[in-house]
Formats: structure tokens, sequence, C-alpha cells
């Protein structure tokens, strides 16, 4: 059975760089936002940051493991 592995991830604009080029990255781990309309602003340790709520589907949404191998686009749809 598949379900959802969720995170929150953090784009910070000092550290990240172009928000679009940052969301590209993440978008090919298998990551997908769930929510509708940008990540909400926030301060963390005084730094202003952007919190994605994020969701990609995993055979093991639990666990310990390498997602690519035994979760990635290959081993779900086939």
């Amino acid at each position: 059975m598949t379900t959802w592995q969720y995170t929150a991830r953090q784009w910070d604009p000092e550290r990240d760089g172009d928000e679009e080029q940052w969301a590209q990255t993440v978008a090919a781990d298998g990551w997908r936002t769930w929510l509708d309309g940008p990540g909400a602003w926030t301060s963390i340790d005084g730094r202003r940051v952007r919190v994605w709520s994020l969701r990609r589907p995993c055979l093991r949404p639990f666990s310990v493991h390498d997602h690519a191998a035994k979760c990635g686009p290959t081993t779900i749809s086939g």
C-alpha cells in the first residue's frame, strides 16, 4: 500500500537563493505542495524563511530507508 510522507521544508532566500530553482530541486526529489498557496513566512532564529508543506508518495512512510531506491516513481507506478 502506498501512502504519503510529509515534511515542512524551509526556504531561506539568503541560504537557498532563487525560490523557483529551489522548488525545482525539491520537486525532483518527488516532493509536491499539498496546501493551496505559497508557504507561510516566519522567523526562525532571526532568519526570515518561508515554510512549505510538502508530501510525496511513499511505500514506507514511517521507516528509515533509501527513498529513491525503495519508493521512486518506477517502484510505485510499476
